[in-house]
């Protein structure tokens, strides 16, 4: 009976942990090339990313108008990693698959493929 209940504490701290580091990249992060602010949310047990900010002011009050939805579906793997996600560009609304690597608890690598072409951006998270 002692070992089972060590077991089990064992197992809901493990789990306690992973989804702890799994939520790391929920938050805000900033496109420092596009000046573009999105906010990273689970829902579901997968990661979504919508538009929330530009630094542009017009560019800005239009947002404040419109939802757009730039991450969805991305679910957590292993080594900080997310994977199996579309990743929307909001200027000409095409989709790309797309993986999220949480490179420290502040950057995120962010890789869309299109056509075998990769491309990488770097988002820091605001604090």
């Amino acid at each position: 009976m002692k070992a089972l209940l060590t077991l089990l504490t064992g197992l809901m701290l493990s789990t306690a942990a992973m989804a702890q580091s799994n939520d790391a990249i929920v938050g805000e992060w900033k496109n420092e090339d596009k000046g573009v602010t999105i906010k990273i949310y689970a829902q579901d047990g997968k990661y979504h990313g919508q538009v929330i900010g530009h630094d542009n002011a017009f560019k800005n009050r239009m947002l404040k108008s419109r939802t757009i939805m730039m991450l969805q579906g991305f679910e957590a793997t292993q080594n900080n990693a997310y994977c199996c996600g579309i990743i929307k560009k909001p200027r000409d609304s095409n989709e790309y698959k797309g993986t999220l690597t949480l490179l420290n608890g502040n950057t995120l690598e962010v890789k869309m493929t299109d056509d075998g072409e990769t491309s990488t951006q770097t988002w820091v998270k605001k604090a």
